[in-house]
Order: structure tokens, then sequence, then C-alpha cells
């Protein structure tokens, strides 16, 4: 689907991203945002829950998050569909601020690595956290 969309040719080879491409009239309508949503819950995968961390304790007053990525927007958008300059106006909540809207408790988080590909492991602050 997304070869036939021309998300892996070059912009000026795909018509709807010439000049003309609004992405708030033609991509963040109502509509498109209602089936990206469906399509996220019915793409989430389990994960196996080995040693009985999930669900998290309903009184739990903290959480660590670790992650390059956090608040990476363009990871929900998918690593061809960098359109937006800035991001998008609507419709794209980060994993980041997505966990601290619907927690409780305080929420706080840490890179862990320097980049994406961790070749530098920055865990120490993390570790700490996490067992605060």
């Amino acid at each position: 689907v997304r070869m036939k969309l021309g998300m892996f040719d070059p912009p000026a080879r795909v018509p709807w991203y010439g000049p003309d491409y609004v992405p708030d009239k033609q991509c963040e309508t109502d509509a498109a945002l209602a089936v990206a949503r469906k399509a996220a819950a019915d793409g989430i995968a389990l994960f196996k829950n080995a040693n009985g961390s999930l669900p998290l304790a309903k009184d739990a007053s903290s959480l660590v998050l670790v992650g390059p990525q956090l608040d990476d927007w363009r990871l929900l958008l998918g690593a061809v569909n960098y359109a937006y300059a800035d991001g998008p106006s609507r419709g794209v909540t980060t994993i980041r601020a997505g966990i601290e809207a619907a927690f409780a408790g305080s929420v706080t988080a840490f890179a862990g690595c320097a980049s994406v590909a961790c070749d530098a492991l920055r865990d120490a602050d993390a570790a700490a956290a996490a067992a605060a």
C-alpha cells in the first residue's frame, strides 16, 4: 500500500505532494484521523509479561520512561513520512505525552541513549530514578 501511495518516491514524482498539497486540508481531516486511530488501535501488539509487570498497579505514584524516541513524533508517522517541517498540527501524540496524559502519578523520562543507535548508553540517571 505504501509503495502504491508513492511514499518511497521522491516528492516531485508524487502528484498529491506538489505545491497544492496542504496537510491540514488533505491529511489532518477528522475522517483521516479517525481512520488512523482505528488502524493504530487494531495494530496494538501485546508483549510477553514474563515477570508480571503489567498491568501497572492502580496505586502506582510514579513511572520512569526510558527511550531516545519518547518525544519523537516522526516515529509515529513512519520512517518515510516526514512531510511536516515541525510536526503535524494535530492528531499525533508522542509516547511520552500520551503516557503523561493517562497516568495520574508523576512521570520522569530519560533518553537512556545518546541516539536511537544507542552507541552511547546513558543509563545511570534512569536506573537511579527507577530505583527511587
